[in-house]
């Protein structure tokens, strides 16, 4: 299932807002609920190359950025490295869907891409 745009931008317009109003956001175990979905669909991503998963990892962490939720990268890179370099070795291969969540992890693009 497609991520929805139309939530996706009432998130972004709300914390706008929020942020205008100087308004504090408080929310607990969010972060950790953040980062056990993205291990999750980091999982799904790389054993399925599931572009829709790629979209939705893509998503959180925009939606984590804009609440400036803590997200524990290094465990979501080593989640994904293996996959990484796969991917290193065949750029233009079917891993290159999941370019979008590399370019979120740091991981460096392969010249040409």
């Amino acid at each position: 299932k497609k991520p929805s745009e139309e939530v996706f931008n009432t998130v972004k317009e709300l914390v706008d807002e929020s942020n205008e109003l100087r308004t504090k956001f408080s929310f607990g175990g969010t972060g950790r609920l953040f980062h056990k979905k993205l291990m999750e669909l980091i999982d799904l991503a790389t054993d399925q190359l599931d572009e829709t998963s790629v979209n939705h990892i893509t998503g959180l962490i925009s939606m984590a950025d804009w609440l400036k939720l803590y997200i524990d990268k290094t465990t979501l890179e080593n989640k994904a490295f293996l996959t990484y370099q796969h991917f290193k070795e065949k750029p233009k291969g079917p891993l290159k869907s999941l370019l979008p969540m590399f370019d979120w992890l740091n991981f460096e693009r392969p010249d040409g891409l």
